[in-house]
């Protein structure tokens, strides 16, 4: 199964985001979120396509070159996925915070995305 990570990515004293990445054809691909917290507690959260990022993101914690701060891992895991022409994911976590299954699907032309709980068919 391939593997995913959601990183806590300190870029300057109080300024916080996370990152989503999910293994995907030799890339990790990447989105940037502000609340983990809420896709924890099943709750729509806003997303922003970013670009790939490299495989070894899977297990790197510590300071990026560049003076562009710091990664720990907030989360990570396996997950299962149906992509659908770049525009919607079914997505099955089982991480270690994360399980479950939910949408990321775009919300317009641009790197804004959504991911929503999936509640299951029928």
């Amino acid at each position: 199964m391939p593997r995913f990570v959601i990183q806590r990515h300190d870029v300057a004293p109080g300024v916080t985001h996370y990152d989503l990445m999910l293994e995907h054809e030799g890339v990790l691909k990447t989105w940037r979120l502000t609340d983990p917290q809420a896709a924890l507690d099943g709750l729509d959260v806003d997303l922003e396509a970013i670009r790939n990022h490299r495989i070894a993101y899977l297990e790197y914690e510590g300071e990026i070159s560049g003076g562009r701060g710091r990664v720990q891992i907030w989360d990570r895991g396996e997950y299962d996925a149906r992509w659908g022409e770049e525009r919607a994911i079914l997505i099955t976590f089982q991480g270690v915070r994360l399980t479950g299954s939910r949408i990321l699907s775009r919300t317009g032309e641009g790197p804004a995305w959504r991911m929503t709980r999936f509640l299951g068919e029928g």
